[in-house]
């Protein structure tokens, strides 16, 4: 599957909104419904292995998910979405082509 940045952009830019408290990747779709839930739960997952958001990552013996329950943003997360958070900036500049 491949990363897309927008969604990256855009997940981060939603879970910015959430209260505290733990989310399913349906929290997410119902809100960013231009995206199918596979593409979001990869996107989370990128960012849960790059340090940018806490979560929960529980898979079998074999590999396969069982849970995957997000938490908040890290500071290294925030830091990254000041970065890319400005239109301007991200269609300008940061945004690939």
């Amino acid at each position: 599957m491949q990363l897309t940045p927008d969604c990256i952009r855009d997940v981060l830019l939603e879970l910015e909104t959430f209260h505290i408290g733990v989310y399913k990747v349906d929290s997410f779709q119902n809100c960013l419904l231009h995206y199918s839930s596979e593409q979001i739960l990869y996107t989370l997952i990128k960012l849960y292995e790059g340090a940018y958001i806490n979560a929960q990552l529980i898979r079998s013996p074999d590999g396969q998910l069982i849970t995957f329950r997000v938490y908040d943003m890290t500071f290294q997360g925030h830091e990254f979405l000041e970065k890319i958070r400005s239109d301007t900036v991200w269609d300008q500049k940061l945004k690939p082509v």
